[in-house]
């Protein structure tokens, strides 16, 4: 195996080190912020036209955008939903490297890449991301979960989320997300050049699939 194939064991600390942001929650010191803030000061946009707009000129192809709505008053209990997630993810990745070896192929992966993921093994620069936020309707589960380049694709992502969340009035939790949607569960970079012409829109949290 050469240097630059070289495998990076899912431990949950490396993988999940972005946690907050992953299942879509303030950190302690940000709630205290969104607490002070005031309505008239927040940062304000277009709307869906708006994100719908600006994720054109992202290089997420190939994505829906999703519109989910915050949970009124939902309160996390991060040490379960960080064990949920370690186990969830052995599961995705198990049933990823034999129900699509196709697309992990087409992707750029090697055959003992894709087999390694059964082993909770990611290729360097790969990463598992939870398509939506638990705060946002999503459930921590294999369906709710894509493997996905983290430079720059997982990373821009990230930042089209955080646009939304921390503005110029600080941190908050907006009443809507909008959130760019790889349709498979690889996201192959460039595989499509195709972007949204509207917006979906989920009205229950057994829809956010």
């Amino acid at each position: 195996m050469t240097k630059d194939n070289k495998q990076d064991e899912l431990n949950g600390a490396d993988i999940f080190s972005d946690w907050e942001n992953l299942i879509g929650s303030p950190t302690p010191s940000q709630k205290q912020e969104e607490e002070g803030l005031s309505l008239d000061n927040l940062m304000t946009d277009g709307g869906e036209t708006y994100w719908l707009d600006e994720l054109t000129k992202t290089n997420l192809s190939g994505m829906d955008l999703v519109a989910l709505d915050l949970i009124p008053y939902y309160v996390h209990d991060f040490k379960a939903e960080y064990a949920q997630m370690k186990t969830q993810v052995h599961i995705f990745l198990l049933k990823l490297a034999y129900a699509y070896r196709n697309d992990l192929r087409v992707a750029g992966l090697s055959e003992d890449q894709i087999d390694e993921l059964s082993k909770g093994l990611l290729p360097m620069n790969w990463t598992v991301h939870l398509k939506y936020p638990v705060a946002y309707g999503g459930t921590i589960t294999a369906h709710n979960f894509v493997l996905m380049p983290h430079h720059p694709f997982h990373e821009e992502l990230h930042h089209f989320i955080n646009r939304q969340i921390v503005t110029d009035a600080g941190v908050m939790n907006p009443a809507t997300l909008y959130v760019p949607t790889p349709k498979s569960a690889v996201y192959v970079p460039f595989a499509s050049n195709e972007m949204p012409s509207k917006i979906i829109h989920f009205q229950t949290m057994g829809d956010a699939k």
